[in-house]
């Protein structure tokens, strides 16, 4: 929930005293088995998740759906072939490929803002209090390959004071690892790496 999926407020909007708790119906073959309901034995106020949930941007399919190309995107990753074809054995007749890549592309999306949100903008590396670099150690991992398309994570962290940057990226040049580290680290940082040739430009310190 607090990466940005769901959002429950705090209070009930209707008493202002009970606060919504996560349920679920009982029939399983419900297309929205999900809701929220005030804990208020006075108001037990009911409200769809949809309303407070990633789902209010995407009209027009059933919210179990959603909940379910959510659950595989945690298990599988951002492998939208596989979960594609998960969803349409099971949900053939109602919900089209275009779709699933709709609320896959937004759950991107919001992963994206989280991580940019989780970890500031704010420069780190450079030296320490007794004028030593501060240690990075610098890598990339491939998250999605479909045809043409790649997106990549790149990721540097300080490895004593373990305080980390990311970027989502689609690709990993050494044009796009420049770019990354300088956004993200102060001058003087000594970068460690697996010695791929995107390093290269690399000489122990940001150029």
């Amino acid at each position: 929930m607090n990466k940005g999926f769901i959002y429950i407020p705090e209070k009930c909007q209707t008493c202002n005293i009970g606060k919504f708790e996560l349920k679920k119906y009982n029939k399983e073959d419900m297309m929205n088995p999900y809701y929220i309901r005030c804990n208020n034995t006075k108001c037990r106020k009911k409200k769809s998740l949809r309303t407070y949930s990633f789902m209010n941007k995407i009209k027009n399919i059933p919210a179990s759906i959603c909940f379910m190309i959510l659950e595989k995107f945690f298990i599988i990753g951002l492998n939208a072939v596989k979960i594609t074809k998960i969803i349409k054995e099971k949900y053939n007749k109602l919900i089209k490929e275009r779709h699933i890549q709709k609320i896959l592309e937004f759950i991107r999306k919001i992963i994206y803002v989280y991580m940019k949100n989780k970890y500031n903008t704010t420069l780190i590396g450079g030296f320490d209090n007794e004028g030593n670099p501060k240690i990075v150690a610098i890598d990339e991992s491939l998250f999605v390959h479909e045809g043409n398309l790649q997106i990549w994570v790149i990721g540097g962290i300080e490895t004593k004071y373990r305080r980390i940057r990311l970027e989502i990226t689609l690709n990993r040049n050494s044009q796009t690892i420049k770019e990354f580290i300088n956004n993200n680290f102060k001058e003087g940082t000594h970068f460690t790496h697996d010695g791929w040739t995107g390093y290269n430009f690399l000489n122990n310190n940001i150029t």
